[in-house]
């Protein structure tokens, strides 16, 4: 998801520049999963000087992060027919596509494969618009195989792959809805075991988004262990903004007034007690660019002024861990 309102003019470009250097078969991370800029946080943002914060610009996925495919490698993803496309609960191997057993080691795993509109032009349209239409498809089918919308507060995220410019040609519109588990350098780590239903209850919390730093503050998305240093975490409770990414996305007032009040509920509920100075509030919220691409949440973080060492779920009035 893509956070914030200050806008970059010319990051569409740099994002569909770096997506196109797949020459087939193309796997994305969903940029409105991945997208960091500016967040509204509540008046009680602690800042170390007393200063306002100013919120920053959005960060871009690193190139790095796309899958490496060699050129002609057989078995790659230019080669994978219509018929042979993997299936629900699969687990993939990003680098070739290829399946493997769930418990061995993989960077994918198979939410949906679907069907694109049979209306779409007979030229494959652009990436960007790819990324925009794969992204939609594919939110609902991701949040039910995870059984819960709160994935964007967590290090889960969509990798939507469609097919290549040879393959549209041949009147393929084939779409695979993935899921990838991002590391602290937004890169797919190998992971075991599926992640169907991996966010129904406390099992959310092994996939919960902690940040180094404050979310209201940072330029830079990076994850880390919530049992090891860190100034934020995302909360439970991912909002809907109303609308669609084919209505005017609401104004700042107006999501102000839908996500503060929002979000101060899912902070007492996630901290156990009443507003407390040493821990802020902020959220998260879609850049124009993002919530045409289908992007339309919140999400709500605490916050602190030095790292701690452990979650501040239930903290209640109790110290923070240190």
């Amino acid at each position: 998801m893509s956070l914030g309102t200050v806008s970059n003019g010319d990051s569409e470009d740099r994002e569909a520049k770096a997506v196109s250097r797949r020459l087939s078969m193309i796997g994305v991370v969903s940029a409105a999963a991945v997208l960091l800029g500016a967040c509204t946080q509540s008046p009680d943002e602690p800042t170390d000087d007393g200063s306002r914060i100013v919120p920053p610009s959005r960060v871009e996925l690193p190139p790095s992060a796309e899958p490496e495919i060699a050129d002609g490698e057989t078995g790659g993803p230019g080669v994978v027919p219509a018929d042979g496309l993997p299936a629900a609960g699969d687990c993939m191997v990003l680098a070739d596509f290829r399946p493997v057993d769930c418990a061995e080691p993989h960077t994918m795993e198979i939410a949906a494969v679907g069907e694109l509109s049979a209306d779409l032009p007979r030229m494959r349209p652009e990436d960007d618009e790819m990324l925009r239409l794969t992204t939609q498809e594919c939110a609902e089918p991701v949040a039910d195989y995870v059984g819960s919308g709160d994935i964007d507060a967590t290090r889960l995220h969509p990798w939507t792959v469609w097919p290549s410019q040879d393959g549209w040609a041949k009147d393929e519109r084939w779409l695979v809805c993935g899921l990838a588990e991002l590391g602290s350098d937004l890169v797919p780590v190998s992971r075991t075991g599926s992640v169907r239903d991996a966010l129904v209850g406390e099992p959310f919390y092994d996939f919960q988004a902690c940040l180094p730093d404050s979310a209201a503050e940072t330029d830079e998305l990076r994850y880390v262990p919530c049992d090891e240093p860190h100034r934020a975490e995302a909360l439970p409770g991912v909002l809907p903004l109303p609308g669609g990414p084919n209505d005017p996305m609401p104004g700042a007032e107006e999501i102000e007034e839908i996500a503060a009040p929002h979000c101060e509920q899912a902070r007492a509920a996630y901290l156990g007690g009443d507003r407390r100075d040493d821990i802020a509030l902020s959220w998260r919220v879609p850049e124009p660019a993002d919530w045409r691409r289908g992007a339309n949440t919140v999400v709500c973080y605490v916050s602190t002024v030095e790292e701690v060492g452990g979650r501040l779920l239930g903290i209640g009035d109790r110290p923070l861990p240190e």
